[in-house]
């Protein structure tokens, strides 16, 4: 029997989403869950027979390996369980990603990996066990993301260097044509596939942020600042004392919606091609707030480009910075919920690239909020 790109799109839905078998915890939210998802109230056992399939695979994959193997660009690992989280009544399960490169401060650059080619389009890069001892998948260069080694858990494989090197190229250029991979149907408007992108891109931004979290958390509680209320009192103490909107009650939302002394504004340059926007910058270490200063970071390009709306920027007056320093990205406002923005960045230099869904383009800038947190010696 042949299988449609919609049926595809349904059980990616439920890879993606759905809480897995072996999930026993929390019964409540379970129970929520199932109440409504159709996929799982209306269920029939053999539907799991896929998935239970590619993780059995999986097992056998990961059992036959001698030993442990570290993270470097061509190698396929499943990210950390921690990482799966709650959002809503949705349960996001760890996704497979490709190592793609090393970034400055010990961050891995990924790509979202997907198994089933009947969900690929063109700028995808379609896989079998000739250039994946992993079997057949596909790799979405366009849906690439920062994350940084202990985000992740099983190695599943390794892919060839020329298929390493097709999704670079695709990345730069979705168009770059490379002769020895199968072609894919071009999308077209309804296409089961552009579903499935925004769910992948919702993934990646699932997953990006809870990474980004955790590094957070993990700086705060090392300076001794692990509660909002630590926090508070200790930025309390400061000279240039912010304010914190209070309908912030997590660490990430207090640190990079914190308001400035009106005199700490940045004032657009003369001159200035783009969108002036406000960056706190928050300089931690083991005895707490060592320096909290506002910066400015103007938005040189923005446009949509492929399946998403990209900002390119740059930090200045940005600070040498600690291995393990964060830039954060949300946006929001008073009284709304925080949603977290994709950010790709060179410590180095500044600059940084943020991505969200090309419909809020024409409002990229508006409510976008962002911080750097950084660490005075070893840490993340």
């Amino acid at each position: 029997m042949t299988r449609s790109r919609k049926s595809a799109l349904e059980f990616a839905i439920k890879m993606r989403t759905c809480p897995p078998p072996t999930l026993k915890d929390p019964v409540s939210k379970i129970r929520e869950h199932r109440a409504a998802c159709s996929r799982c109230s209306d269920h029939d056992p053999k539907d799991l027979e896929p998935w239970l399939k590619i993780v059995e695979q999986a097992r056998r994959i990961i059992a036959g390996r001698p030993v442990e193997i570290e993270p470097q660009p061509g190698t396929l690992f499943w990210l950390h369980d921690r990482l799966a989280s709650w959002e809503g009544v949705d349960y996001f399960n760890p996704p497979v990603v490709l190592v793609l490169s090393g970034e400055a401060h010990g961050t891995l650059k990924v790509a979202q990996v997907y198994f089933d080619p009947l969900l690929a389009a063109g700028d995808d890069v379609v896989l079998d066990h000739r250039d994946c001892d992993a079997g057949e998948l596909f790799i979405q260069p366009w849906n690439c993301y920062n994350l940084v080694e202990s985000d992740l858990q099983e190695c599943l494989g390794r892919v060839s260097q020329r298929a390493l090197e097709a999704v670079i190229a695709r990345g730069r250029d979705p168009e770059a044509r490379i002769d020895w991979l199968p072609l894919a149907w071009p999308l077209v408007p309804g296409d089961p596939r552009l579903q499935f992108r925004r769910l992948e891109r919702k993934v990646a931004r699932v997953f990006a942020s809870a990474s980004v979290r955790a590094r957070v958390e993990t700086m705060a509680a090392r300076a001794g600042l692990a509660t909002v209320h630590a926090l508070k009192a200790a930025a309390a103490k400061l000279e240039n004392r912010p304010h914190f909107p209070p309908e912030q009650d997590e660490l990430t939302g207090l640190l990079t919606w914190a308001v400035p002394p009106p005199e700490q504004l940045p004032l657009a340059a003369a001159g200035s091609r783009g969108d002036v926007i406000t960056v706190r910058y928050w300089k931690l270490s083991q005895t707490g707030i060592k320096r909290f200063e506002t910066l400015k970071a103007e938005i040189i390009k923005s446009g949509v480009t492929g399946a998403a709306c990209k900002l390119s920027g740059r930090i200045q007056g940005l600070p040498a910075l600690g291995p393990g320093a964060v830039m954060l990205a949300f946006r929001g406002g008073a009284g709304q919920s925080l949603e977290h923005v994709m950010v790709s960045w060179e410590p180095a230099s500044g600059s940084f690239l943020l991505e969200m869904a090309p419909e809020d383009c024409h409002r990229a800038a508006r409510n976008l909020a962002l911080a750097v947190v950084d660490f005075s010696g070893a840490c993340c």
